[in-house]
């Protein structure tokens, strides 16, 4: 999952320096693909499952 956010967020940046991107498609428009982004980073919220089974998890530097 972390990999499609990342390779979606990072064509999202690509798009938005062309000054003539403009699809007649709302899908893959510049706001329809931030949609998608919100979309994805939201799949697992605070209340999922998969939120509650690492959320306790603590990280700590190893020396």
């Amino acid at each position: 999952m972390e990999r499609k956010i990342e390779k979606l967020n990072k064509l999202i940046q690509f798009l938005s320096g062309i000054q003539n991107y403009q699809p007649n498609e709302t899908d893959i428009s510049l706001a329809g693909l931030n949609k998608k982004l919100g979309e994805l980073k939201s799949a697992f919220g605070a209340k999922s499952p998969q939120y509650k089974g690492i959320s306790n998890l603590e990280f700590s530097k190893l020396r």
